[in-house]
């Protein structure tokens, strides 16, 4: 029975294993790719245009080297660059939003209760530089945009095993 049990484990949870597709970004002289893979959803440009659009990879097409976003296809090499979202960025620049309004509630308490207390431009300055922190990365250091070109390029990666025919 205890061999038993392993063995029809794996026969009972072990789905069937589908091909391993997905887009690689390769960067010249550096053996560190990123992986996209299908179903990620991207923000991508065309080349020659201005807008940015974002769709989910639903198939890559190996052979013709395009992707497939929903009922759109695109070649690979009309991909001009891809836009990641830095998701660390956005709650930090919130939380010196935060320290900025406390510490000019605090400061404020301070005035009204004491009559030594006085703001200086210390305090200015910390509620000024916390805000504009905030502004800079909330707004300005949101995504990170790999243009594709010299060093960089976008290939499609297929880790299917294929059988040989005799």
């Amino acid at each position: 029975m205890n061999r038993l049990l392993p063995l029809l484990f794996c026969f009972l949870f072990v789905s069937s294993a589908t091909a391993q597709q997905f887009l690689r970004i390769e960067r010249g002289g550096r053996a560190k790719t990123e992986k996209i893979p299908v179903g990620a959803e991207i923000t991508y440009r065309l080349d020659g245009d201005r807008d940015w659009r974002t769709g989910y990879i639903e198939q890559l097409i190996l052979e013709e080297n395009i992707v497939v976003f929903g009922k759109q296809f695109v070649r690979l090499d009309q991909i001009d660059a891809i836009r990641f979202n830095r998701r660390l960025v956005r709650p930090f620049g919130y939380k010196l939003y935060q320290f900025a309004a406390a510490w000019t509630l605090y400061s404020g308490i301070a005035t009204l209760v004491s009559d030594e207390y006085q703001p200086t431009t210390f305090d200015y300055g910390v509620v000024g530089g916390s805000l504009v922190s905030g502004f800079i990365l909330e707004r300005l250091l949101r995504y990170r945009t790999v243009r594709f070109g010299k060093r960089r390029r976008l290939r499609i990666v297929d880790l299917e095993v294929r059988k040989q025919k005799p």
